[in-house]
């Protein structure tokens, strides 16, 4: 079992090692691009972390609050397809009002299908340094089962 709770300082280790190994695994991603410092690249954001039975973090969020923007979801692999980045987004719900908007580079086919299984929807697309992209935005309750 897993829950949702606000990120702490203690969390800082956990949180630098989920994101630096999903983006050094990120092939989808351009190799200038891979810059793995998540303290700098979510800097203002509120992070929420979910962590299993015995406190591991498995994975996290990170959000603009302002704009509704998803800027970070990752997963520890270990903990992948068990629903983990579902619960995290759902708990979202209790607080940042839709829609919510995030980017996601079109070469990211796994979190793009996730996206699209959960009922986000295109808004839009352009073009970064890591390549096309397309914005998805999300309007409804999520439910987690």
């Amino acid at each position: 079992m897993f829950k949702v709770r606000a990120a702490t300082p203690s969390d800082s280790h956990a949180l630098q090692e989920i994101f630096r190994t999903n983006i050094e695994n990120a092939e989808w991603l351009p190799e200038l691009a891979r810059v793995s410092d998540f303290a700098k690249s979510s800097e203002g954001e509120l992070v929420f972390v979910a962590s299993s039975s015995d406190e591991e973090v498995v994975g996290f969020v990170s959000v603009q609050a302002d704009g509704s923007f998803i800027h970070h979801l990752y997963v520890h692999s270990d903990f992948q397809n068990k629903g983990i980045g579902r619960s995290l987004l759902s708990s979202l719900q209790q607080w940042l009002p839709v829609p919510w908007r995030l980017k996601c580079v079109r070469k990211n086919q796994s979190a793009l299908s996730f996206y699209l299984r959960n009922d986000w929807r295109e808004a839009g697309s352009g073009e970064s340094k890591d390549g096309p992209y397309v914005v998805l935005e999300w309007h409804r309750k999520l439910t987690v089962s």
